[in-house]
């Protein structure tokens, strides 16, 4: 189904609330302890509908909207974001969208939207805190790693 999309694994699914690129040992000491600061109280997240980043003619990613949480993951994400500045990470520009990434377009330019099924109703589940990952890109995609947990 839909070739010219590569599909995201089940164990690499996950909201990204800030990507950071790649950050120097020392700095990210001091973000993850500035993000242990980051007060948190649990809450529920459910998934949503389809949505594509590009046009319709060019999609370079298929994603999951978020429905249930989302006023949360935009607090907690400005709360990251504060503690990426503090530590002399660059401001993010684009606007935080909470989602979870399906499937990127093979090809850099992208690739037309395929005709999708309606995804499935997903029960929420409980947030209960955040992880800061490193990723590691390879021939068979990106490879997740949790160096801290927190909340």
């Amino acid at each position: 189904m839909a070739p010219r999309l590569r599909w995201v694994s089940p164990e690499n699914l996950h909201l990204t609330l800030r990507f950071l690129g790649g950050v120097e040992a020392e700095r990210l000491d001091r973000l993850g302890s500035g993000l242990q600061e980051i007060p948190f109280q649990p809450f529920e997240i459910r998934l949503g509908g389809l949505g594509a980043f590009g046009p319709a003619a060019s999609v370079r990613v298929v994603w999951l909207g978020v429905e249930q949480g989302r006023q949360e993951l935009e607090r907690l994400s400005e709360a990251i974001e504060e503690r990426c500045q503090a530590v002399g990470l660059e401001a993010e520009t684009r606007p935080f969208n909470p989602h979870l990434t399906l499937a990127r377009a093979r090809e850099r330019r992208g690739t037309r939207l395929p005709e999708l099924p309606a995804p499935p109703r997903l029960p929420a589940w409980a947030a209960a805190g955040f992880d800061l990952y490193r990723s590691r890109t390879g021939p068979g995609g990106a490879v997740y790693s949790i160096l801290a947990s927190f909340g």
